[in-house]
């Protein structure tokens, strides 16, 4: 929850900072701080949650801060069809290029849900049996995977 004063006499901004889920490895960077909550919840994966396309300011420093190089932007699915998101995507996408990080883009069709913890989601719920995302068009199909180990009888 961010407060803002903006626009009030001595008021400020709240800066919109990025919020970061904890993990190791590729971070995705996602729309939302409760989206990106939740997609790590149901994925192990590490992500850094936006306040929208446009509130992007803090995360390289907070990527740099994390020592990652490799980055999956997975804005929301409309970005297909959204030409505000579309150059959002575009502009963070050069801007992490320009300060040093590897991005890629990540997207999944929109059938699946709008935002990646959507998809994460139906995995989950076993609404679907995989998910193939397209990361910078390269096909990653991704199966939720549960397995027993029965054992009968006593080890010795």
């Amino acid at each position: 929850m961010w407060f803002s004063s903006e626009g009030h006499p001595k008021g400020a901004c709240s800066g919109t900072p990025p919020h970061y889920t904890g993990g190791t490895g590729k971070v995705f960077v996602t729309e939302g701080p409760l989206k990106a909550d939740v997609a790590h919840h149901l994925s192990g994966t590490p992500f850094v949650g936006t306040g929208g396309v446009h509130a992007t300011k803090g995360v390289p420093d907070l990527l740099k801060s994390l020592g990652v190089l490799d980055v999956l932007v997975a804005f929301d699915a409309d970005q297909g069809a959204n030409p505000n998101v579309r150059k959002a995507l575009r502009d963070f996408l050069e801007e992490l290029r320009k300060k040093g990080f590897r991005p890629q883009s990540v997207t999944w069709p929109p059938s699946l849900g709008k935002g990646i913890d959507d998809v994460f989601l139906r995995l989950h719920k076993r609404q679907v049996t995989s998910v193939t995302f397209m990361i910078d068009g390269v096909p990653l199909t991704v199966r939720k995977a549960v397995s027993f180990e029965i054992e009968i009888g006593r080890r010795k």
